[in-house]
């Protein structure tokens, strides 16, 4: 039986849900192995901001998940280039303290990240604790 010519043959899309924005957190896999962790870590927390702001335009859930990762990844930036700046503060924390911190923020990066994704699939917003940059 032929198709019916008349109908609208172009598959529907699905509304956006900002899962992109947190998806795009997941991509520090692609910097860590060339890059020092810190500079892995303030990409990636541009990149989310980017990307998130990218989603305001879209549906309201898409919207909040984009601010949320938006103020995720602009967090991790803060975080990580403070941790940076501690171990260049005249030997006050020891170095592998440091490392240890910063090894930390990666690992609940990812899994805040993971998180969001997995959210933002099931159509709910996800507010991880941050600085709210964007309100």
């Amino acid at each position: 039986m032929p198709a019916d010519p008349t109908s609208d043959a172009r598959p529907r899309r699905r509304p956006a849900t900002g899962a992109l924005a947190w998806g795009s957190g997941l991509a520090i896999f692609l910097f860590v192995p060339f890059f020092a962790p810190t500079i892995a870590l303030t990409a990636i927390g541009l990149l989310m901001a980017a990307v998130g702001r990218r989603q305001r335009d879209k549906n309201e859930v898409a919207a909040e998940n984009g601010r949320n990762a938006a103020n995720w990844g602009l967090t991790l930036v803060v975080v990580s280039l403070g941790l940076v700046a501690m171990s260049y503060g005249g030997g006050l924390f020891p170095l592998g303290l440091i490392l240890s911190l910063l090894g930390g923020v990666a690992v609940a990066h990812i899994v805040v990240c993971v998180m969001g994704v997995l959210r933002a699939g099931d159509r709910r917003a996800f507010r991880p604790p941050a600085i709210p940059f964007y309100n």
